[in-house]
């Protein structure tokens, strides 16, 4: 098949209940806005998909999918702006396994789209990118999508009632913590993350677009990020962000540690100065910073960062925080980078396969987006992916949230659980909630 693209700027801005209530209808669906909220991208039905049926060298193959997808275009699609121009749409799962995936339906060894439509906002300037095959009108298709954005009717709120909540394998998981802390005290392992999953069912089906537009106004300060497909969807209001990629240059960070805001702004001050004094959140986040900065001066880059770490806070919780830039990416590809970064100790370990030696141990389901990888990227090398975390799966009337802790020599369980529970919270809160669309 060949294809062809066309960007278009958009002289009249559409509004984000226009978007959301258009992607409700679409299937694939992508939303995906930064913290800053000066960049956001919605993508809409796919030309062509890639969501691999078995697991293994899930990023071998999304790059000769990605390589497949270029040769296809006869005209030259490298010189777009970021985010403008054929986009890949989606999230990689967060390792290979053959554990129990029944709950990830499609999204089980990863999911992307190339979207028919794309809109894209930056720095309040909006543009459309329609792709399609070489026999179809790319004018028409452009008016014909223009036409239902603007006349989409708006999503209707219902109230919805919270019918029961499930801490699944709550026991289970609170002794693979104890078992965990016996083998770090042994062992060479310094840290494994542990995550545990919250089912919650709704009275009515949970309206997707509304959860993710509820996250957006009562977590500002995150990604927002949506991936709808087959009937099933996965949202996240993620503050950590795995990669970005600019021309010869990429940015990460290393987020780790993690304590409630305060009531006051005293209170609040007070928490996070106990936080960076906390030399068991000190060292859990060194863990991070050392393991990203060798498996990146491993591929040859030039890296860069903060000698000490800062806060980032969110509206329930606040962490420790370093900003993260390499320079090479003449050397190696961004998907290259991806699978050198990921998992990072934030949301796998050290070392590494040790750390995710005992995760399948402990945790008795796959973990599939959560932790993951998820976010876009041209065919231009451009384009930035997310930890799929603070995220829940949606499936009709059933919403699973996930949720993670590291876990080192002096972890107790019943601290970690709390702190699982403490990031369940803006997902959970939101569900119940009545939801204005008028932005």
């Amino acid at each position: 098949m060949s294809l062809q693209t066309r960007v278009i700027a958009l002289n009249e801005p559409p509004k984000v209940a226009q978007l959301i209530a258009l992607g409700q209808q679409s299937d694939p669906y992508f939303s995906y806005e930064t913290p800053e909220q000066n960049f956001c991208l919605f993508g809409f039905s796919s030309c062509q998909t890639w969501w691999p049926t078995a697991f293994g060298n899930e990023v071998g193959r999304l790059q000769d999918w990605t390589t497949k997808i270029k040769q296809q275009f006869q005209t030259d699609i490298t010189g777009y702006d970021r985010g403008l121009g054929p986009q890949l749409l989606g999230g990689l799962p967060f390792v290979a396994t053959t554990k129990q995936q029944l709950r990830w339906g499609i999204f089980r060894h990863g999911y992307f789209f190339l979207p028919r439509f794309l809109v894209t906002m930056q720095d309040e300037k909006w543009w459309l990118t329609v792709t399609a095959p070489l026999t179809e009108d790319l004018t028409k298709l452009a008016e014909d999508f223009l036409h239902r954005l603007r006349t989409v009717k708006p999503l209707v709120t219902a109230d919805n009632q919270v019918l029961s909540e499930t801490a699944l394998y709550a026991e289970q998981w609170q002794q693979g913590v104890r078992e965990t802390v016996a083998l770090i005290q042994r062992s060479d392992l310094d840290k494994v993350v542990l995550a545990r999953p919250l089912v919650i069912k709704m009275a009515q089906s949970i309206q997707v677009a509304s959860l993710w537009q509820q996250l957006r106004q009562t977590q500002p300060a995150t990604y927002h990020i949506c991936l709808q497909a087959h009937g099933q969807a996965f949202v996240s209001a993620t503050p950590e962000r795995l990669l970005k990629f600019e021309p010869n240059e990429f940015a990460t960070a290393a987020v780790a540690g993690t304590v409630r805001r305060g009531k006051t702004a005293a209170e609040d001050e007070q928490l996070g100065q106990k936080l960076l004094d906390d030399s068991k959140n000190r060292g859990e986040q060194a863990f991070v910073v050392a393991t990203i900065r060798q498996n990146l001066e491993q591929l040859g880059l030039q890296v860069s960062h903060p000698a000490q770490p800062q806060l980032l806070r969110n509206p329930n919780v606040q962490h420790l925080f370093t900003p993260i830039t390499a320079r090479g990416l003449d050397k190696v590809t961004p998907l290259t980078v991806l699978a050198a970064l990921h998992p990072t100790p934030a949301l796998g370990g050290v070392p590494r396969k040790a750390a995710l030696a005992q995760i399948a141990q402990v945790e008795p389901e796959a973990r599939g987006l959560f932790g993951a990888p998820i976010g876009y990227f041209g065919l231009n090398d451009l384009g930035e992916f997310a930890v799929g975390i603070r995220s829940a799966l949606l499936q009709g009337q059933q919403a699973t949230l996930f949720a993670g802790a590291g876990i080192v020599a002096a972890s107790q369980a019943e601290n970690e659980f709390k702190e699982t529970a403490l990031k369940f919270e803006p997902i959970r809160e939101c569900l119940k909630k009545r939801l204005d669309y008028g932005v």
